[in-house]
């Protein structure tokens, strides 16, 4: 172990010092050529500026944000938790009447949004150190995590998704605490963070290998309260439950929601024009693909709960994170947040990988954490996303192999 440690800390020194060279040189190309392929790195170069945070609270000011119909019906897809946490903050201005630009002209709008980032990057931060101090990781990780493409682009958006990936950094803290209260907090914070997002529900079968029935059903009931009781604070109550599936009926129809494959299918439909394919032939394999997205879902989780006793804690991380990052078509950049675990809990396992893996997993995160946007719009994210794709399909590919050597091998003994 004492042998094991310099090499840790030269990882970590090297992480550091690339990520924070990276965003000064992204910050000083920003600041003397602000309208330059650099501001690409923000959603349509600040035309709808913190978008996520003041049109939720135009649509929630009345507390009737399920039948709203600013932006559309199709907006208004999450579950009542996420409105009613920004209901406070609409109680400032006469947002039912304003437009996005009008919330930009408001001082007590602005300063609103302010105080919600503010608070979420401070808990954000707060998570990371959790997690860098229960894995032992270097608390300089969690620093230059902040200066990533993520974080700016999520303070740029102002969404939700900050608090759903906190509480699910504070649940992986917690989830195997020796403490009695703290695995209760654990219960919450993933019944808060599947509330707010969906997706963090998997985590609850972290709990089901090791026959721990007691905090999944736990979890379980606090899931349903979050998820049901907030309806009650609307207007029109649990009527809102029937409007919310037609909300999302409205946005799988209206390009909202686009089909399952997360930037898989994109990967499959350059490949097949890179091939020279023609258009029909190319989108038959787009439309393959999307079914392969869901078969190595099924597959991870399968190998996630059958091997759970046999796979490192790196395995059983990216393994989870494979179908909570790929499966939902509607993930957005921001949505890496949930991968700064992945990245802490890379430098916590480095023995349990090869030499040449850990370099070239180093390389891969800089590389996608990077603010520096190397091509023209859109092209930027697609590669971003591929590479965190290529890491956790590595891990599903290395252990089904494993699987399969593993069964012919026991094949051969028997004859």
């Amino acid at each position: 172990m004492i042998s094991e440690m310099p090499i840790k800390k030269k990882y970590e020194n090297y992480y550091f010092l690339g990520a924070i060279g990276l965003f000064l040189l992204w910050f000083i190309l920003f600041s003397f050529r602000p309208n330059s392929r650099e501001c690409l790195i923000f959603f349509r170069k600040f035309e709808d500026l913190f978008a996520d945070f003041f049109n939720v609270l135009r649509y929630v000011s009345e507390r009737d944000v399920y039948f709203n119909e600013v932006n559309g019906l199709g907006q208004k897809e999450y579950l009542p938790l996420a409105y009613m946490i920004f209901y406070p903050f609409s109680r400032f201005d006469d947002y039912a009447r304003m437009s996005l630009a009008d919330c930009w002209h408001s001082q007590w709008g602005m300063f609103t949004c302010f105080l919600f980032l503010f608070i979420n990057l401070i808990l954000l931060l707060h998570s990371l150190l959790a997690l860098c101090k229960k894995y032992s990781v270097d608390e300089k990780i969690a620093y230059a995590l902040f200066c990533s493409n993520v974080i700016l682009l999520s303070i740029e958006r102002a969404n939700i998704v900050f608090l759903s990936a906190v509480f699910l950094n504070y649940f992986l803290v917690f989830y195997d605490s020796q403490n009695a209260r703290e695995r209760l907090f654990a219960c919450f914070a993933l019944a808060f963070s599947a509330t707010l997002k969906i997706y963090p529900v998997l985590f609850i079968l972290l709990y089901l290998p090791k026959k721990r029935y007691k905090e999944f059903f736990t979890t379980v009931i606090m899931g349903l309260l979050l998820a049901f009781l907030p309806f009650l604070f609307f207007k029109q109550g649990f009527a809102n439950i029937p409007q919310l599936v037609k909300n999302v009926l409205v946005a799988s129809n209206t390009g909202f929601f686009t089909a399952y494959g997360g930037c898989f299918s994109p990967l499959v439909f350059d490949a097949c024009r890179f091939l020279g394919m023609n258009e029909n032939v190319s989108m038959m394999f787009v439309g393959l693909s999307r079914y392969f997205v869901i078969l190595l879902t099924l597959i991870s989780l399968a190998l996630f709960f059958i091997h759970h006793d046999s796979l490192k804690r790196w395995d059983k991380l990216t393994l989870l994170l494979f179908p909570f990052l790929y499966l939902p078509s509607t993930n957005r950049r921001y949505c890496g947040l949930f991968i700064f675990s992945l990245v802490i809990l890379y430098f916590a396992t480095l023995p349990e990988r090869k030499k040449a893996s850990n370099i070239l997993f180093l390389v891969l995160f800089l590389i996608a954490f990077t603010p520096l946007e190397f091509f023209e719009s859109g092209l930027n994210s697609l590669i971003h996303q591929r590479i965190i794709f290529f890491i956790c399909a590595v891990s599903l590919f290395s252990r089904t192999r494993f699987i399969c050597n593993e069964f012919f091998l026991r094949k051969k003994e028997t004859f």
